[in-house]
């Protein structure tokens, strides 16, 4: 093998790994994935930059990474060990936990020092990167990818694929919610690809702990924890933790020396007496309104929050996000006109207290942006915004809480009919709840909204096929593969089937069929070396 040359170059629209051996690996797949190189560069000029305060539901920021202003944890070492280990060559990992309990700073910690011991370190990156990369890297053991709410990044499987199909060796590692992991499709279709090892960062020990409050006690930030003796705060953030679970609100009540919802309370009756009660309630409807998504990791635009809100786009800053910056109901504006609250688990905790007595019922203001959402749909919409219509719904179904993302498929549908993934997506919904009948029925919904979708015949023909009804899933994966004749996962899963109803050679004639659609795809090559090992056929194995 020649001596192994990466360089990376392209922007949002595509990056892609070249490699000196021939291999070819795309990595941006759709507008909006791109990664970010943590070289020395990038490195050097954080250290310049204005940190943020970690403990109080600012999100991380590298200025903090490079000051060293996080405490270090438990499970940093095995992650760590993950990351430096020879084999297997190609492998993933995710950091789950609950919202608040510092998934994306132990994230960042890792893929700083990773980078700073040598190793190609790629950050995916949510929007434009500035320039494009054009740096070899020579001698490259392995390239190691980062990404934060990895349950969402719909681009993975496909990236997964490509890295497996070119021998790079890789290192991902991403971070989830641990009830958002355990849901996602994109955990299901990517069990193929990769053997998980999932970390669970658990509640803070008491090394931890010490370690936060040494941190906390070097910035002047022990908040009304500088009152009490050391073995007082020890006792406080574990007790805390142990009430109530998570990292963020055991810090932000120490240091306010009151209970979350009271700290809350506290500001929302601030914003009323600074601003009067009819510009506090815009206010924190503009907040709310990026709440409804933020709260589950997902983004609002600039144009959707002002539809929102029935302003125009330039009103957004001086009416709303100035006013709010530097509180807990603080607005984030990112690359491409994305904007965030100051972090999830305050989202959740603040609409909770605001919807049904100082903003209406969470119910209707879901309605709302349901609304707006189909207001745009003929416009030119950004494409990650419109899958908040399938988002938002399944968020809720991760919860559990299915009558509730009915409810938001309902309205998804009636703000873009001719959305299939909408549709495809409150089928599978209702297979999983066992509802076949309605299923079937929003399946048909979906294959009329987009008859050359190939995933929803696909779809459609697995969960035929696990009802018993044989002949039907065949009639529905003929009708995928008319829709996509290129579509190898299609040929491949119908191989399968007819593998498992004892018909090897019809499997056999669509493994083929497979391999032609797309010759570089290793796992169908694979999962046809299957079948024939099974059959007794090694040689041909």
């Amino acid at each position: 093998m020649s001596e192994r040359t990466i360089t990376i170059q392209g922007n949002a629209q595509g990056t892609i790994l070249i490699t000196g051996d021939g291999n070819r690996v795309m990595l941006g797949h759709e507008a909006g994935f791109a990664f970010r190189l943590l070289d020395e560069a990038f490195r050097r000029r954080q250290v310049d930059r204005r940190p943020a305060d970690f403990y109080n539901g600012t999100r991380p920021n590298w200025a903090n990474i490079a000051r060293g202003h996080d405490a270090r944890r438990d499970l940093f070492d095995r992650l760590l060990a993950f990351i430096h280990a020879e084999q297997p060559e190609q492998r993933a990992a995710v950091i789950t936990g609950l919202s608040g309990e510092g998934k994306t700073t132990l994230l960042m910690r890792l893929a700083w020092e990773a980078s700073q011991a040598g190793l190609l370190v790629l950050w995916r990156h949510y929007g434009t990167v500035e320039a494009p990369y054009e740096t070899p890297f020579r001698g490259a053991r392995r390239v190691l990818l980062f990404m934060d709410d990895i349950p969402y990044v719909d681009e993975l499987p496909r990236l997964l694929s490509d890295l497996n199909e070119s021998g790079l060796p890789f290192v991902l590692i991403g971070a989830a919610r641990t009830h958002e992991w355990e849901h996602s499709p994109v955990r299901i279709a990517t069990a193929r690809l990769a053997a998980w090892e999932v970390f669970p960062l658990e509640r803070l020990t008491d090394q931890e702990v010490r370690g936060l409050l040494h941190i906390l006690e070097q910035h002047d930030a022990l908040g009304a924890l500088a009152e009490k003796s050391p073995a007082a705060r020890l006792r406080y953030l574990l007790d805390r933790l142990h009430a109530d679970g998570q990292l963020l609100p055991a810090m932000l009540t120490a240091r306010a020396g009151k209970g979350f919802d009271a700290i809350l309370e506290d500001l929302f009756l601030r914003l009323e007496g600074r601003w009067g009660a009819e510009r506090a309630e815009f206010l924190l409807r503009g907040y709310a309104g990026i709440a409804l998504v933020h709260r589950f990791g997902f983004w609002m635009s600039r144009p959707l929050l002002a539809r929102f809100l029935d302003i125009g786009e330039s009103d957004l800053t001086p009416r709303l996000i100035a006013p709010l910056r530097g509180e807990l109901t603080d607005i984030t504006e990112a690359e491409q006109r994305r904007l965030y609250t100051r972090h999830p688990w305050i989202a959740e905790r603040a609409l909770g207290l605001l919807c049904g007595v100082r903003l209406p019922e969470e119910r209707d203001l879901y309605d709302q942006v349901f609304g707006v959402l189909g207001t745009l749909q003929a416009e030119d919409l950004h494409l990650e915004e419109r899958k908040l219509l399938t988002l938002l719904p399944l968020a809720f179904k991760y919860r559990g809480d299915f009558a509730f993302a009915r409810r938001l498929f309902q309205r998804a549908s009636e703000a873009d009919p001719r959305d299939a993934p909408t549709w495809q997506a409150w089928a599978l919904m209702e297979k999983e709840a066992g509802d076949i009948e309605r299923a079937r029925e929003l399946f048909r919904r979906a294959s009329e909204a987009d008859p050359r979708d190939a995933a929803v015949w696909q779809a459609w023909a697995l969960m035929e096929k696990e009802a018993g009804d044989i002949e039907r899933a065949r009639e529905l994966f003929g009708r995928a593969s008319e829709a996509d004749p290129r579509d190898a996962i299609v040929w491949q899963a119908w191989a399968l089937m007819e593998k498992e109803a004892g018909d090897i050679e019809r499997a056999r004639e669509l493994f083929g069929r497979a391999s032609e659609a797309d010759p570089r795809d290793a796992i169908v090559w694979q999962a046809w070396a299957l079948m024939e090992k099974e059959a007794g056929d090694i040689e041909r194995a």
